[in-house]
């Protein structure tokens, strides 16, 4: 089972809307957009330019059709996984001496085997890295090359914010890395979207 499959067990289809774009031209519009509002189905609306609005409406049924038992079920068993791993197996803080010790639980030869951990940096050691929460981190490597995932900002963003940020800098993306983690502070970068 991949994380797709994995994903479509655990929606939560009480949470689906109807979007309805509706036009604002005249007052005739008005009286519709108005019916649509006075329904207790109506969420809120989204105006989307000077004519145009998003009504954004729950669902008039709801079929529990996904299997959540099926995500919970598969989601205590990687934990479980996990825990087993990285509790009772690893108890020291050199991951290569790990790696050497148990190859069993290593894909090295990256064939994405399930179950097994995988060397993100094939052939090269992390030297400074930087975990601000789930899904944003930037990690620096031996051969000076960094990596960085940030989810819900472009890369493009984060570039323009930390060249304007750190102008002098030879890498400024980690100089942010560090300072948002060591020093607190706080950065703004404009993402670009659709």
């Amino acid at each position: 089972m991949n994380n797709s499959v994995y994903g479509k067990t655990m929606e939560n289809v009480r949470k689906y809307q109807d979007v309805k774009l509706m036009k604002m031209n005249n007052e005739r519009d008005e009286k519709t957009f108005l019916k649509k509002v006075s329904s207790p189905r109506f969420k809120y609306g989204h105006p989307l330019g000077d004519t145009l609005i998003g009504a954004h409406m729950g669902k008039a049924s709801v079929t529990l059709n996904k299997p959540i038992i099926v995500g919970a079920s598969v989601l205590g068993l990687s934990k479980l996984h996990m825990y087993r791993i990285l509790v009772w197996i690893f108890e020291t803080e050199d991951i290569y001496k790990d790696m050497a010790e148990h190859p069993d639980l290593f894909d090295l030869n990256d064939t994405k085997t399930i179950g097994l951990f995988k060397d993100e940096t094939p052939g090269n050691v992390i030297t400074e890295s930087f975990h601000i929460r789930a899904k944003s981190y930037h990690y620096v490597l031996a051969d000076k090359s960094t990596r960085s995932k940030h989810k819900g900002v472009s890369k493009k963003g984060m570039e323009e914010m930390a060249e304007n940020t750190y102008p002098e800098s030879k890498s400024p993306l980690t100089q942010v890395y560090r300072d948002c983690l060591f020093q607190k502070k706080v950065f703004y970068a404009k993402n670009v979207g659709f």
